[in-house]
């Protein structure tokens, strides 16, 4: 592709995602002014259809990009000199970052990035089966059950149902969160919440609160917003109230090495191998915290402003670094 082809390929790409609607080679030359005869500009717009960057909608009408169209805009924006939001936001009118719990810090990210790109945005906190416990607290509710709170050496605070095998008092309940505790605090053994689930599971039933399978809490915020761009709208319905698919999608990406954190990457539906994807825009970030990743997403139409979401994902990446590192420093200084 040459550069009066990719001028001409951006130029439909921009007008599609501010308009929603296609363009014709005269519109280009009037609207756009990018110093081209219409004649030109409609040859190279057939070149680009040949190689499959853009499309007609109908026989007669202007063209729109392709997937193959944007992945190769995106790429260009990719590559482009990151654009400093710092001095536009006022972070702190959105949310407050400073938190000793990563969880919540994770939760706010979220929901800021939602209300400055005005997408949809997930995100999944990172794994903490393997991390040293600090503390925990078995609470009685009845002879036959108590409430599990377990409180992670990063401050990670899960929680869990216990339905007990055999009756038990709170007297006893509590020389049972002591045992616990002084195992805990035995130097010569780090004791995970792995642990703690295989002693828990020896005296009752645990529902799937401490669990390896809900070990990483999905967030997502503004799901309105994929409903209003989606081409599917029952099928989206049937995603965002299920969160299983966006779930398991998101934890493949952290499994995926070949990403490295806090650099933004994009993954297009075709991509994903699952067809309900098929309509999305993936863009993403990993994230690390104690030597576990998470990830942090905005989840949008193929017609979404690359660009700008992109910046601010950028932006909101060196936040996040920041208050995780603040997070840890905490820890070790605690």
């Amino acid at each position: 592709m040459n550069e009066r082809e990719r001028q001409i390929l951006y130029t439909i790409i921009s007008h599609y995602i501010e308009t929603g609607e296609s363009v014709g080679s005269r519109t280009i030359e009037k609207k756009y002014d990018i110093g081209i005869s219409s004649a030109t500009i409609r040859n190279a717009m057939a070149d680009l259809e040949d190689k499959g960057l853009i499309s007609k909608t109908h026989t007669s009408s202007g063209r729109i990009p392709t997937c193959e169209g944007y992945k190769v805009y995106v790429d260009n924006i990719l590559n482009e000199e990151f654009i400093d939001y710092s001095k536009n936001i006022d972070v702190n009118s959105y949310v407050k970052l400073k938190s000793e719990q990563v969880v919540n810090i994770i939760e706010n990210v979220t929901q800021m990035l939602s209300k400055l790109s005005g997408n949809t945005t997930a995100s999944l906190e990172p794994s903490n089966e393997n991390h040293k416990l600090k503390k925990v607290e078995l609470i009685f509710i009845d002879s036959k059950r108590a409430f599990v709170v377990a409180v992670t050496d990063m401050n990670i605070i899960k929680t869990a149902n216990l339905q007990l095998y055999n009756y038990i008092d709170e007297v006893i309940l509590k020389k049972v969160s002591s045992y616990i505790n002084e195992m805990i605090l035995d130097k010569n053994e780090e004791y995970t919440l792995t642990h703690l689930k295989t002693f828990l599971e020896k005296i009752g039933e645990l529902n799937n609160g401490l669990s390896h399978e809900n070990d990483t809490k999905l967030h997502i915020n503004n799901e309105t917003s994929l409903l209003l761009n989606s081409n599917d709208v029952f099928e989206t319905i049937r995603i965002l109230e299920d969160k299983a698919d966006i779930k398991n999608l998101l934890k493949d990406i952290v499994n995926e090495k070949e990403y490295t954190p806090y650099e933004v990457n994009v993954l297009f539906g075709d991509e994903t191998n699952n067809p309900k994807f098929k309509d999305f825009t993936f863009l993403f970030s990993i994230y690390e915290y104690a030597g576990e990743r998470g990830i942090l997403c905005i989840i949008g139409p193929y017609r979404m402003n690359y660009k700008k979401n992109i910046n601010l994902l950028c932006y909101i990446n060196e936040i996040l670094k920041q208050a995780l590192n603040k997070t840890v420093s905490l820890k070790l200084l605690s």
